[in-house]
């Protein structure tokens, strides 16, 4: 079986037995080496599980601990302040658990936060393990949250995902959301992700609408807002003719976009539309209320692109605002 194992792997493998046991003899470490090339898989677990990642700014989490804690114990403080801190904003009771003597391990109840180095964790339990260490690691300083292995409990990512959105945690290494479409554990995560998505996705837009509509009303004479002023008037006008020329319709509507923040507008328009796609797709969203973005007459089998329902939709929603213009006119 030694061939399983390159000459470079092998050397790896003498460090990591080295740091675990500083006191290992030559005789011995031929033998656990010969033991392991017998069991390549067990040696590729442990060289896998055993390198802490040497990111500062990024926390690695995955749902089995590292086999080894770095030596040097002075992280370890900081760690411990970081989850007394998530505890406090959390009002959870995240508590060290002394009895593990090979990592830094908090537990409540039967959720448990495993830390191997400053850089690296596993969790294991409900949402409120993933809240607690996604906070921790923002009170750690850390900027983002890389996904390991999720090997044993798939929807532990689902769950990951969910924290750093209610967190504003950045994501590296993130899962599709398709990956839990299928998952019954994951569905109660993935329900409250795309939830999570969609209020700022809502939020977005309104800022963006309130951008534009402020430049169409309020500050149209505003130099960079004289082309959107005029095509926003031509296309109110447009709108009132019976019949309506799509063409031209279409041709103002691609002006405003030109605009930056037509833009914004769109953009707006494009991400929220996907996500409510996608919310009614996984039966977290009703399609009823949504007429405004999704076509009464797309269903999950249409051939619809995403890019023609974005369309219609930033058409829909610049017809909202020239009603809504046209009222506080009068």
């Amino acid at each position: 079986m030694d061939k399983d194992l390159s000459e470079d792997e092998k050397t790896k493998l003498k460090e990591i037995l080295k740091k675990k046991d500083p006191n290992i003899t030559d005789e011995q470490l031929v033998e656990k080496l010969k033991e392991l090339s017998q069991d390549p898989d067990r040696a590729h677990n442990l060289l896998n599980t055993s390198q802490p990642s040497d990111n500062d700014d990024t926390l690695t989490v995955s749902d089995q601990a590292l086999e080894e804690t770095i030596e040097n114990e002075n992280w370890k403080e900081d760690v411990r302040e970081a989850i007394k801190k998530a505890n406090d904003k959390l009002k959870y009771n995240f508590a060290e658990d002394e009895e593990d003597t090979e990592h830094l391990t908090f537990k409540e109840g039967e959720n448990t936060i495993s830390f191997s180095s400053p850089n690296d964790a596993y969790v294991e339990g409900e949402q409120i393990a993933f809240d607690e260490l996604v906070v921790a690691a923002k009170k750690m300083g850390k900027t983002s949250i890389k996904f390991g292995e999720f090997e044993k409990h798939p929807e532990y990512k689902a769950m990951l995902y969910l924290a750093c959105l209610k967190h504003g945690m950045k994501m590296s290494n993130a899962p599709d959301l398709s990956d839990f479409k299928d998952n019954p554990q994951a569905q109660e995560a993935l329900k409250g992700i795309i939830k999570h998505q969609y209020t700022d996705a809502a939020k977005k837009l309104d800022k963006a609408k309130k951008a534009f509509y402020t430049a169409v009303t309020e500050n149209p004479t505003k130099e960079e807002n004289t082309n959107l002023k005029a095509a926003f008037d031509t296309l109110k006008e447009e709108k009132k003719k019976s019949p309506q020329d799509p063409d031209r319709i279409s041709e103002l509507e691609t002006q405003i976009k030109e605009h930056p923040l037509g833009k914004d507008l769109a953009e707006a328009v494009e991400n929220k539309t996907s996500i409510i796609k996608q919310g009614i797709e996984y039966d977290v969203l009703n399609k009823k209320g949504y007429e405004n973005y999704i076509s009464p007459t797309t269903d999950n089998s249409s051939q619809t692109t995403d890019k023609a329902e974005s369309s219609m939709s930033f058409s829909r929603n610049i017809s909202q605002m020239i009603i809504q213009n046209a009222i506080k006119s009068k």
